[in-house]
C-alpha cells in the first residue's frame, strides 16, 4: 500500500502491532500520516517529505490502484485511476534524443548501379573519409561529406525529407565521425559502441579486494552504444532520434598470456585472433584450446585455417562466463566477494536515476558537437531526451494487471494467482483426474529426515505461514498423496540411480504408478554433465517411465530456512506437472479460435565453427486464454534442412489441436507466433501454405519478433523505489507500460520496481515487439496486451515472468533437453509419450 499513495489516514488501538508497523513504514517512506487514536491519546499528523511532499504541494496524489466494484462507483474509480495516470505519465522518458533538419534540405548525390558486394565493399574502402556510400535496391549512391566533394557516377538531387533512409545514415555517418575522438567502434546493424577508458569507470578497480591484482585490460567499464531509429511521435509523423543506450562492457584487452600468468586453464575455451579486412582490423573466433605445448595453442572445432596459433597472439573472448572465470583464477575463494562487489558498484553507476543522469550528459555532449552532417546541412537537437509530457512522445498506454481466470464459467477471477487460488481454488480442480497422486520421493539417507520434513509442509503447508500455510492438499483441493521415500547411499549418480530402480521396483510389484517423482539434491552438482549429475540422471530414468519429476535442491530447504516462497513455487509446478491448470487468462479475442505459438530453436552440437551444426527447434502451443495444449519439436536437423522440419513440427502441433478442439472449415482462425529469432518471408510463406494445406486458407497470421537487444530504456524518475535504506527499482517504468515506436514496433515493460529481487537488480530494460510486415493481422495493441499478459502465466513460480509463457516455456524445453543429451541411457523419443504433453519441464 505504501508504495502507491502520497499519505496514510489510519486508525489505532495504541496497541496493533500490525497498525504501527503500517504507520511507521509510510513515515520511513516519506508519506503525510495521519493517526486517529481509539484509546483516547490525541490524534497525530505528520506532514510529508521529499518527493512525496512535492507531489503534495503541487496538489497531486500517487495513481491509486483500480477501484473494485463496490467501494465507489465505477466511473468515479476510472476517472481516478485515469487521471493519476496522467499526472505521472509526465515523468515518463526514452532514452532517445529528438533530431531534425531544415525541411528544404537538398543533398548532391552520385549514382552508380549495383553489381556485386565487392564492388560495395570497395567503394567504400576507397571513399571511407569523404562520402558515405549507400546501397539503396539496384543502385549505390555516394553522398560527399563536403560540398565541394566529388561526385561518384551520376549526378543527383536528393530532399532530405522524402529520403528518411538516407537521412537515417547520414546522421548516423555524422555521429560516429563526431565520436571518432572517443576511440568508438561500430557495431552490429550500424551501432555506434563506446567505452570509457577513464580509470574510474573501470568498475572492477573499486571492487577489488586488497592483495588481488588483475592485467590492467580486464575490467568491467562503463559504456555507450549509440544508434540512430526512425520512430513515430503522437503525430504521426516519422522522427529521426538518436538512441543512448548506457550500460557496461566486459573487457578482456590483453594477451592470453597475461591471463595464463594469473592461473587461469585456457583448456576448453575459444579464443579469438587479429584479422585485417577491408574494413579495417578486427577480432574473430578461432578455436577452442584443446592443448597447451610450450606456448602454442593446440586448438580443436576452430577455424580451417588455424589449427594451432602462438598463446601470445591469442585473446579470450570478453563473455561474462570468461570474465568470472579469469577473477575466480585471480581471487580464488575471494572471487565471490569481489564479483557481489561488483554487481552493487554497477548498480549504484548504473542504476536508477543515475543511469538518466548518464544520458543527459551525453545528450549535452551531442549538442555540443559541430553541427554541420553534410554539404552545409545542419541538425538540430532537443534539450532533453523524449518526455511523456512533450508534445513529440510516442503514444503511450499502461495496462493494468490481468485478471485471472479461476473457473470455466469466468465469474472467479482474481489479480492476484495466490489469493484466487486460496479463496476459490484452481481453474480445473472439478475436473481433476489425479486426486489422490502416488509420489516417490528420492533423497540422500543422511537427509531423510529433513527431506520427508519439507514434503510434509509442502502437502500440509507450513505452521503459523501466513503465504503457506496451506500447502498443496488444500489449496489445489487434492486427497492426501500415497507418498514413499527411497533413499540413496551417498550423493553419487550411482546410488541415485539404485533409489530410482527400488522406486520402479516398487510401483511394480503394487501393480501402481508413481504420478510425480520429488528428488532432493545438492547445489554442488549443478554443475556436472551427463553421467555425473546424480538429478539429470534420475529424471532420464523417471522420465523413461513416463513419470514427471520436481527438484528440489538441499540449501533451500534445510533446518532455519524461511520456505514459504519454496513451498509455493514448488506446489505450483507440481499441480501443473501432475495435468492441472491453476488458472487461465481473460480472453480478448473476436475469432472463434486463437493459437499462440511460441517458437525457439537451439544447438544440437557444441561446435561453434565450421559446418556441422544441427539445430532442434521447439513449439509451445496455448490458446488464447493460456491454456497449454502441448509442445511439439524437431528432430536434429542440419540449418538447409531445419526449416521444413520445424514446419512438419509445427503442422503436428496444429493439426492435434485441430482434432482436439474439433475445428471446422467454417471457422475463422488466427495464429500468433512468438519468436526470438524474426522470420523471414519464405518461412511465413510457408506456414501460411501448411494452413492452407490444412483446410484454413483464410486463417489470420500475426508473426511477433520479441528483441531484447535493442537500444532503447524506459524511465519514470517519479518512482522512488521500494524499501528503505536501499531501495530497489528507483525511476524504473511501470510494468504493464507499452510504448509505440512505429505502426510495427513498440516497447513493453514487462518488469516493475516491485518485480525486481534487490535494488543491485538496476534499471530493467523494455522488451521490443516487431511486427513482421508480412502479418495479416497487424492489431499491435491488442498483440502487445497479449504478450504481457502471458507473463502472468507462469506456473513455474508464483511471481510474474518477464518472458511470455510461449517463449519462456520453449526454452525451458531447449535448456533440459540440452542438458538430458549427455546422459547415456536419454533418449529424445521419451518425450513423446504422454509425458510429453505434460509441464514435464518446468
Amino acid at each position: 500500500m505504501a508504495e502507491n499513495a502520497d499519505g496514510l489516514i489510519a486508525v489505532w488501538d495504541g496497541s496493533s502491532r500490525g497498525t504501527l508497523s503500517m504507520i511507521e513504514l509510510a513515515r520511513t517512506r516519506g508519506l503525510r500520516v495521519f493517526v486517529f487514536r481509539l484509546d483516547g491519546a490525541a490524534p497525530e499528523d505528520s506532514g510529508p517529505e521529499g518527493e512525496v511532499a512535492a507531489r503534495w504541494t503541487a496538489g497531486r496524489a500517487a495513481p491509486p490502484r483500480r477501484v473494485e466494484a463496490g467501494s465507489t462507483s465505477s466511473q468515479e474509480g476510472s476517472n481516478l485511476h485515469a487521471a493519476a495516470e496522467r499526472e505521472r505519465a509526465k515523468y515518463y522518458r526514452l532514452n532517445a534524443l529528438l533530431a531534425s533538419f531544415p525541411p528544404d534540405a537538398v543533398v548532391i548525390l552520385g549514382r552508380q548501379p549495383y553489381r556485386d558486394r565487392d564492388q560495395l565493399d570497395e567503394l567504400r574502402a576507397q571513399l571511407r573519409e569523404t562520402h558515405l556510400v549507400k546501397r539503396s535496391r539496384e543502385v549505390i549512391e555516394c553522398v560527399g561529406y563536403d560540398a565541394h566533394s566529388e561526385v561518384i557516377g551520376e549526378r543527383h538531387e536528393a530532399r532530405l525529407i522524402e529520403r528518411p533512409d538516407l537521412t537515417q545514415s547520414l546522421l548516423r555517418e555524422w555521429l560516429a565521425r563526431s565520436l571518432a575522438r572517443y576511440g568508438v567502434r561500430r557495431g552490429r546493424g550500424g551501432m555506434i559502441c563506446y567505452v570509457s577508458e577513464r580509470p574510474e569507470s573501470n568498475l572492477l578497480n573499486d571492487a577489488l579486494v586488497p592483495g588481488i591484482r588483475l592485467p590492467d585490460g580486464v575490467g568491467r567499464r562503463i559504456a555507450v552504444d549509440f544508434d540512430v531509429r526512425r520512430i513515430r511521435g503522437s503525430s504521426g509523423q516519422p522522427r529521426l532520434v538518436i538512441a543512448i543506450d548506457v550500460c557496461t562492457r566486459i573487457t578482456l584487452d590483453c594477451p592470453l598470456t597475461a591471463l595464463v600468468d594469473i592461473g587461469l586453464d585456457p583448456r576448453g575455451l575459444y579464443v579469438q585472433r587479429d584479422v585485417t579486412t577491408t574494413k579495417g582490423s578486427r577480432r574473430c573466433l578461432a578455436g577452442r584450446v584443446r592443448h597447451v605445448e610450450q606456448g602454442t595453442l593446440l586448438l580443436d572445432d576452430h577455424d580451417p585455417d588455424v589449427r594451432a596459433m602462438p598463446m601470445a597472439d591469442a585473446w579470450l573472448e570478453p563473455r561474462v562466463e570468461n570474465f568470472e572465470r579469469v577473477v575466480h583464477a585471480a581471487a580464488g575463494p575471494r572471487a565471490v566477494n569481489i564479483l557481489a562487489r561488483l554487481q552493487n558498484r554497477v548498480a549504484e553507476r548504473l542504476g536508477g536515476k543515475a543511469r538518466l543522469v548518464l544520458v543527459d550528459e551525453w545528450v549535452a555532449a551531442i549538442r555540443r558537437l559541430p553541427d554541420d552532417v553534410a554539404q552545409g546541412i545542419r541538425v538540430r537537437f532537443d534539450k532533453t531526451v523524449l518526455r511523456a509530457d512533450g508534445a513529440r512522445f510516442p503514444n503511450f498506454e499502461v495496462y493494468e494487471k490481468p485478471r485471472l481466470v479461476f473457473d470455466v464459467g469466468l465469474t472467479k477471477t482474481a489479480v492476484s494467482n495466490q489469493s484466487g487460488l486460496d479463496k476459490f481454488g484452481p481453474y480445473n480442480f472439478e475436473r481433476f483426474p489425479t486426486r489422490r497422486p502416488n509420489i516417490a520421493i528420492i533423497c540422500q539417507a543422511s537427509r531423510q529426515g529433513d527431506v520427508e520434513r519439507f514434503v510434509q509442509q509442502l502437502l500440509e503447508g507450513v505452521p503459523g505461514s501466513k503465504w503457506a500455510g496451506k500447502g498443496l492438499v488444500r489449496r489445489y483441493h487434492l486427497e492426501r498423496p500415497m507418498v514413499r521415500t527411497f533413499v540413496c547411499r551417498s550423493p553419487s549418480a550411482a546410488h541415485y540411480r539404485e533409489a530410482v530402480a527400488a522406486a520402479i521396483d516398487d510401483a511394480t510389484t503394487r501393480n501402481e504408478k508413481w504420478h510425480l517423482a520429488l528428488i532432493q539434491t545438492d547445489a554442488s552438482s549443478h554443475e556436472l554433465r551427463g553421467d555425473e549429475n546424480p538429478y539429470l540422471i534420475t529424471k532420464a530414468l523417471f522420465l523413461t517411465y513416463q513419470i514427471p519429476t520436481q527438484a528440489f535442491v538441499w540449501d533451500s530447504i534445510r533446518p532455519g530456512m524461511n520456505i514459504d516462497a519454496t513451498v509455493n513455487n514448488i506446489g505450483l509446478a507440481v499441480y501443473a506437472k501432475l495435468g492441472g491448470t491453476p488458472w487461465l487468462l481473460p480472453v480478448h479475442q473476436t475469432v472463434a479460435h486463437e493459437l499462440v505459438v511460441g517458437l525457439g530453436s537451439f544447438l544440437a552440437s557444441e561446435s561453434r565453427l565450421g559446418h556441422r551444426e544441427k539445430y532442434i527447434g521447439v513449439s509451445t502451443v496455448f490458446s488464447a486464454s493460456g491454456r497449454y495444449f502441448l509442445e511439439s519439436r524437431t528432430p536434429a536437423t542440419p540449418e538447409s534442412e531445419y526449416v521444413q522440419a520445424l514446419l512438419s513440427a509445427l503442422e503436428r502441433a496444429i493439426d492435434f489441436v485441430r482434432r482436439s478442439e474439433g475445428w471446422t472449415t467454417d471457422d475463422r482462425i488466427r495464429l500468433v507466433f512468438h519468436v526470438f529469432k524474426d522470420f523471414n518471408r519464405t518461412e511465413i510463406q510457408a506456414v501460411k501454405q501448411l494452413m492452407v494445406g490444412l483446410g484454413f486458407p483464410h486463417a489470420e497470421f500475426a508473426f511477433v519478433h520479441l528483441v531484447e537487444a535493442h537500444p532503447f530504456m524506459l524511465f519514470d524518475p517519479s518512482e522512488p523505489g521500494i524499501g528503505e535504506r536501499r531501495p530497489k527499482g528507483v525511476a524504473t517504468a511501470p510494468r504493464g507500460l507499452r510504448v509505440d515506436l512505429d505502426d510495427n514496433e513498440a516497447l513493453v515493460c514487462l518488469k516493475g520496481a516491485s518485480d525486481l529481487r534487490r535494488w543491485s537488480d538496476g534499471s530493467p530494460k523494455p522488451m521490443l515487439l516487431r511486427l513482421h510486415p508480412a502479418s495479416t493481422f497487424k492489431d499491435l495493441s491488442y498483440l502487445a496486451r497479449q504478450v504481457f499478459d502471458f507473463t502472468f502465466l507462469s506456473w513455474r513460480t508464483m511471481f510474474g515472468s518477464s518472458h511470455p509463457m510461449t517463449v519462456l516455456y520453449a526454452d525451458l524445453v531447449a535448456e533440459q533437453l540440452l542438458r538430458l543429451r549427455d546422459v547415456s541411457i536419454w533418449s529424445p523419443e521419451t518425450i513423446l509419450g504422454p509425458v510429453g504433453r505434460s509441464r514435464w519441464f518446468l
